[in-house]
């Protein structure tokens, strides 16, 4: 929210919340409606002309019976008679039938947009909008998807596990859970109702599910070992890293077996990046053998 960090953690200073912050002031000025749109603007200008117009002819025919009229023929009309005559050249200058006639042109368009691409216009003024609109762009997550990814296999030793087995996790399985609520962002929150993610993208929440609906304790794998460093996700490494060590008095509460003892590195990215980097493979019964 307006600051150049955007991955990592931190500790952040409240200065100040809602519309008293920039962030604050953004919103509400974007949220202000404006009503004013081109073809608005554009109607409001030919008004102008048309009132400039009026009112100068309006002089013209006042100042041609005062100073001409009256001095050639002073029985022709009268002041009662002349002013009336302004009066109807200004009423002449009223454009009445211009808001008849452009509801029912912008109408009309509405009803092509939706017989032609089942376009619903709910606001005619909508309709003009549109026709000044040259490039649409769209942002499909929210539409197409719903940005929530699911773990559905484990690869462990070579062997994809499939999720939908109704079966006991094995040793390998568990420990490479572990790794990645280790290597993780996402937190949960545990609220009146329900529990709730923070923190972290889809890939780090899809994991902390993952272990949760297999039978695991996020929150306690996490307390157990102590994060010394990390390295947040970025597109130019393609990977995150976290560097951690096992607490003291730690009880292997969810059965993962094969501990970790002294200070251990836990890598989560692109296959290509991190299979690089290993020298050893775990099989399925949490054993470490050369690739």
């Amino acid at each position: 929210l307006g600051t150049s960090v955007v991955e990592g953690i931190g500790i952040g200073v409240v200065v100040s919340v809602g519309d008293q912050c920039q962030m604050g002031r953004i919103v509400r000025s974007a949220g202000k409606e404006n009503h004013e749109t081109p073809l608005s603007k554009e109607i409001l200008r030919v008004v102008y002309t048309m009132t400039c117009l009026a009112i100068l002819t309006g002089v013209i025919v006042i100042l041609g019976w005062y100073f001409w009229l009256r001095v050639e023929h002073p029985d022709y009309m009268t002041p009662v008679s002349a002013t009336m005559d302004v009066i109807r050249v200004l009423v002449v200058y009223v454009p009445e039938g211009l808001p008849v006639a452009i509801t029912v042109s912008l109408v009309l368009i509405a009803k092509r947009l939706c017989k032609k691409y089942d376009v619903m216009v709910t606001k005619l003024t909508t309709v003009e909008t549109l026709g000044c609109v040259s490039l649409i762009l769209s942002d499909k997550t929210g539409t197409l998807t719903e940005n929530n990814m699911v773990v559905t296999n484990l690869v462990v030793g070579g062997m994809i596990h499939s999720l939908q087995d109704d079966r006991r996790l094995s040793c390998g399985e568990k420990c490479l859970l572990r790794g990645g609520i280790l290597c993780n962002a996402a937190r949960i929150v545990q609220n009146e109702e329900k529990q709730e993610f923070v923190g972290g993208n889809g890939v780090d929440i899809a994991l902390v599910k993952c272990a949760l609906d297999l039978g695991l304790h996020p929150q306690n794998i996490i307390e157990s070992y102590y994060n010394l460093a990390e390295v947040p996700f970025s597109s130019a490494v393609k990977y995150s890293l976290s560097i951690n060590c096992l607490a003291t008095n730690v009880t292997d509460s969810d059965g993962i077996g094969n501990i970790q003892m002294g200070h251990f590195v836990t890598i989560k990215g692109a296959p290509e990046i991190v299979i690089e980097k290993c020298t050893r493979m775990m099989d399925n019964d949490g054993h470490r053998r050369k690739n």
